[in-house]
């Protein structure tokens, strides 16, 4: 495991040299060191030399778009907390934070301009958001290709698997494989430690197949006591424009002697609107074999209708973006109750992800949400922890309405 940090780093992005210090210098005494650019290109340049926990950004940049910037700043393959400083109005700098949510960047906040000092000082203060770590956040910026690749040969990079609940009865119905890279050097790795790199390596059709593979393995374990509970896997472009694979997945699923119906492949927003014809023949095929397929990220996208008529989806699943603010910002919530209509229309099951709270579980209830995601039914498992949720699961969730919160959950 890598030791940890005395102090996090910031990098502040900002053209007006006085407000550059101002940010700086509050960000020094909430004990970050911190670099400041004027540019986009500077910004990309230190981020090459070293890994950030937060970035700040103006989104008036001169010539330049601080969104743009924020666009830049996810290529670099790290994740940082995005935090937007900006004169302009609320919602203008809501849609930044967004924005930066949708391309991997957790939001840690917004401040207007003219900062007040005081406040921006104590939201530097406060904690990191979830699932942000240090550790990972790091490890991103000191990978190899080499190592990555000796991670999938040897088997280091594995599933862990969050359980999927029917909010109707409580019962779980389903799981999502997400890759979990336990390092000897970095420690245990989320996905956005190193699935953008692996995307820049050209290393994420393998990293598809080895997660897939066990995936459906492990699914075979469990569906002789289970036969209802079906196991979810992302896949990235690199997978869809192979159009070979379909025909791996039906291989796999033989090989494992698991029904086609008891897999489904998720596919994120970005990836399905490709202009790329390879992504709709390889998504026809998957559904003519009998693998469901589920739009993932629901609502961070720019053409989600198109791609609702184009391609075969059987599944929805709503953005954690808006489910974590559907209790207190309604405006949120009026997009999750327009979304599950229009789910509805096109006869779509729906999927609700990053549910923490009961009063949200309840809301999408009442909305007639189909299933449910997130840390308050359980977090992302090892596979022999999976299966001792399933052994209690049956007795558990009988009563129906209930929802079954993990017993290790701790709120961050």
């Amino acid at each position: 495991m890598s030791s940890p940090e005395a102090r996090r780093r910031a990098l502040i992005i900002d053209d007006d040299a006085m407000q550059r210090l101002l940010i700086g210098s509050v960000a020094r005494m909430a004990g970050y060191e911190a670099d400041t650019v004027a540019t986009i290109s500077e910004a990309v340049g230190a981020m090459r030399q070293r890994a950030y926990d937060i970035v700040a950004v103006d989104l008036s940049l001169g010539d330049q778009d601080g969104v743009e910037a924020i666009r830049l700043v996810a290529e670099t393959g790290q994740k940082p907390a995005l935090l937007v400083i900006s004169g302009l109005d609320d919602r203008i700098r809501d849609g930044a934070l967004r924005f930066g949510q949708s391309v991997g960047l957790p939001a840690f906040g917004s401040v207007r301009k003219p900062v007040d000092v005081a406040q921006l000082r104590v939201l530097l203060q406060g904690d990191l958001p979830a699932p942000l770590s240090l550790a990972a956040n790091r490890a991103s910026a000191t990978l190899t290709r080499e190592a990555l690749a000796e991670a999938l040969a040897s088997g280091e990079i594995k599933p862990h698997y969050q359980p999927k609940v029917d909010l109707a009865s409580g019962r779980i119905t389903g799981v999502e494989a997400l890759a979990r890279w336990t390092s000897p050097i970095h420690g245990l790795l989320s996905p956005g430690a190193f699935v953008p790199f692996a995307e820049q390596e050209g290393l994420s059709s393998e990293l598809t197949d080895a997660i897939l593979r066990q995936a459906v393995r492990d699914a075979g374990v469990w569906a002789t006591a289970h036969p209802n509970v079906s196991v979810a896997v992302n896949v990235t472009a690199g997978a869809l424009l192979d159009l070979d694979f379909p025909d791996r997945v039906e291989e796999t699923l033989a090989e494992a002697g698991l029904s086609p119906s008891l897999l489904t492949v998720e596919v994120t927003e970005s990836v399905a609107l490709g202009d790329d014809p390879r992504v709709g023949d390889v998504l026809t095929r998957l559904r003519i074999k009998g693998v469901e397929l589920s739009l993932d990220d629901f609502g961070t996208g720019y053409a989600s209708l198109s791609s609702l008529l184009r391609m075969p989806f059987s599944e929805l699943k709503i953005d954690r973006t808006f489910i974590q603010a559907a209790d207190q910002d309604e405006y949120a919530w009026k997009i999750v109750r327009a979304t599950l209509s229009l789910a509805r229309e096109f006869g779509m099951k729906t999927v609700a992800e990053g549910i923490e709270t009961e009063t949200v579980a309840e809301r999408l209830r009442q909305a007639r949400c189909d299933v449910g995601q997130g840390y308050l039914f359980a977090r992302p498992k090892p596979l022999p922890m999976l299966l001792d949720r399933l052994e209690r699961a049956p007795t558990a969730t009988a009563l129906p309405h209930k929802v079954l919160p993990d017993p290790h959950f701790r709120r961050h």
